[in-house]
């Protein structure tokens, strides 16, 4: 009889951990509250990159990503609570540069959005991973590094605004003047965010 127990007890071990096992991952609350959540897309007339006296003029730029509140356990490379969301695709109309010069722009890898504080309806972001590579006849160049704005619930608008030696972001491979590797370039602009979304803290 005690024997059939043991066996029994083994069988049910094995039930529950393979139950277990079976349940997906559960997500972990973050910090925030993003309403809708989702896939997002934001419009720009324009983003500026200055450095070194040059001004390079990123037109008509379409960022696409996703914007959310809670964090999947597994899987994901940085589930922060104050995470909100990634971008992950980056089109434009090119970029114009000192003298003329005509630049290609490609995002270098998705960009992660982070939620830092709250005061009223403005939330201050930041985006880390950030990368962009610029190229154009003889001139290739990389800006990688952090970038600091604001989103305003109101009006839907995120706004960049990295000054230039900040620190936060650093130029690197690059084969033409006036951009050097080491510089700090500051980058500027606006988007609008569709669907209208509102990124409030949790209390």
């Amino acid at each position: 009889m005690a024997h059939i127990r043991r066996i029994l007890a083994a069988a049910l071990t094995i039930a529950l951990v393979v139950g277990l096992s079976a349940v997906p991952a559960r997500a972990l609350d973050g910090n925030w509250d993003v309403v809708p959540g989702g896939e997002v897309v934001l419009y720009g007339n324009s983003l500026q990159v200055t450095n070194n006296g040059a001004t390079i003029i990123i037109q008509q730029p379409f960022v696409e990503g996703d914007l959310f509140d809670d964090q999947p356990i597994g899987g994901v490379p940085d589930p922060g609570l104050d995470r909100v969301g990634y971008l992950n695709y980056l089109t434009c109309n090119g970029a114009q540069g000192p003298l003329g010069l005509t630049l290609n722009v490609e995002m270098l890898s998705a960009w992660k959005v982070y939620a830092d504080s709250q005061s009223g309806g403005i939330v201050d972001i930041r985006i880390t991973d950030f990368g962009l590579r610029f190229s154009g006849p003889g001139c290739v160049w990389r800006v990688t590094g952090t970038l600091h704005g604001t989103y305003n619930n109101f009006t839907d608008t995120l706004t960049i605004d990295e000054p230039e030696d900040s620190g936060s972001l650093v130029i690197s491979n690059a084969t033409c003047f006036p951009f050097q590797n080491g510089q700090s370039p500051g980058i500027s602009g606006s988007f609008q965010i569709d669907p209208s979304t509102t990124i409030n803290r949790r209390i």
